[in-house]
């Protein structure tokens, strides 16, 4: 599995590369949408992204960024993940359209059997 993730915290970046070896997965970390979206265009079929929503990228235009997402890659499967105190935030993923949309404990609980 090809695994696109947009995050700028480099600790929860690490724990997601150690996650995709460990599941024989490819994980390429973004800092940026543009590069994000750049990245998807030529990705494979069966390719997860992966939203950081407390990005300043998503944050700030999560319906913007889905769209682009799909007109990239309209066969991928997104998932946004962000603080259970940011409800409006995870709301606000879900809104715009992303497939999974978890806490950040759920999706740091879950990430092994996620990226396999």
């Amino acid at each position: 599995m090809n695994i696109y993730a947009l995050t700028s915290d480099l600790m929860f970046g690490s724990q997601m590369s150690a996650a995709a070896r460990s599941s024989g997965a490819t994980l390429a970390t973004l800092g940026s949408a543009s590069g994000l979206v750049e990245s998807l265009e030529d990705a494979p079929e069966g390719s997860l992204v992966v939203l950081d929503m407390t990005c300043d990228a998503a944050k700030k235009d999560i319906a913007g960024l889905v769209a682009s997402l799909r007109d990239a890659h309209q066969s991928a499967r997104i998932l946004a993940f962000g603080p259970h105190v940011q409800e409006a935030l995870l709301s606000a993923a879900t809104d715009a359209g992303c497939d999974t949309v978890m806490t950040r404990g759920q999706f740091h609980r879950e990430m092994d059997q996620l990226f396999s």
